[in-house]
């Protein structure tokens, strides 16, 4: 689930339009070869501004280097 509220950080911090295009030109460039997730960041930072790279790096340090989950996680789908 980090992955997933990763992206959804990412995609609130650069905009979806430019998250979408790219995980479609890390697609098509990397299809049927394998890739590690920092390639994957370092292409959604080339897709944004300086100031959107450096909200990507934030976000990957909290979301995906980190054991501890940034969030609380029961505040996401109040009942």
């Amino acid at each position: 689930m980090k992955g997933a509220f990763f992206f959804r950080e990412v995609a609130g911090a650069i905009g979806v339009d430019a998250l979408d295009r790219a995980l479609g030109d890390f697609y098509r460039a990397n299809v049927g070869t394998a890739a590690r997730m920092q390639d994957l960041i370092d292409v959604v930072k080339a897709a944004t501004d300086s100031s959107g790279a450096a909200a990507v790096d934030a976000l990957a340090a909290a979301w995906l280097r980190t054991l501890e989950c940034p969030i609380d996680v029961s505040t996401l789908c109040p009942t």
